[in-house]
């Protein structure tokens, strides 16, 4: 046996697809309060930023219009991160989608069976009318190869990282 991380890659996300999905789904929510959030412009109760004299000390402590400025700040590099994850998460995830929408019906259920719902090879093969090892070869040789090869592109595909090619 050998070892191709892209086949092992794209195993974890098809393992975890309905979970990610499921991410996926309140990162977009949470995405939008943000946009919300930001979208309402914080009038400022002064013109000035800085520390007030008076009160029970004499350190430095921020303003409440400071406060709220910084609070913006944090909540704009927040929702940055939030929208590249969601990007990153929403593209990969596609891409398994629309690799296995590109899959005979027989292949896809072995997948799903298998990844998303957690069935045995045995219950997989009385649905797809197959032996249980025929099931169980089908998927860790082809069509796992297929998927990797349809999800990160030729470099996944083993027989091209052994060709060397020579100009010459």
């Amino acid at each position: 046996m050998y070892y191709n991380s892209y086949e092992q890659e794209t195993y974890r996300y098809l393992k975890n697809y309905i979970d990610w999905g499921q991410y996926r789904d309140s990162l977009e929510k949470e995405v939008k309060e943000l946009e919300t959030k930001l979208s309402i412009d914080p009038g400022p109760k002064g013109t000035r930023f800085g520390y007030n004299g008076g009160g029970s000390g004499g350190w430095h402590k921020d303003s409440e219009e400071e406060t709220a400025a910084l609070q913006r700040e944090e909540d704009f590099s927040e929702l940055e991160a939030k929208r590249k994850d969601l990007e990153v998460l929403a593209d990969r995830l596609d891409r398994i989608g629309r690799a296995l929408q590109e899959l005979s019906p027989m292949d896809q259920a072995i997948i799903m069976q298998r990844t998303f719902y957690g069935k045995t090879w045995i219950e997989i093969a009385h649905m797809v009318h197959m032996d249980e090892k025929t099931c169980r070869d089908r998927f860790n040789r082809k069509l796992l190869r297929k998927l990797a090869i349809r999800v990160c592109g030729p470099k996944a595909d083993p027989a091209n990282r052994r060709r060397k090619f020579i100009l010459l």
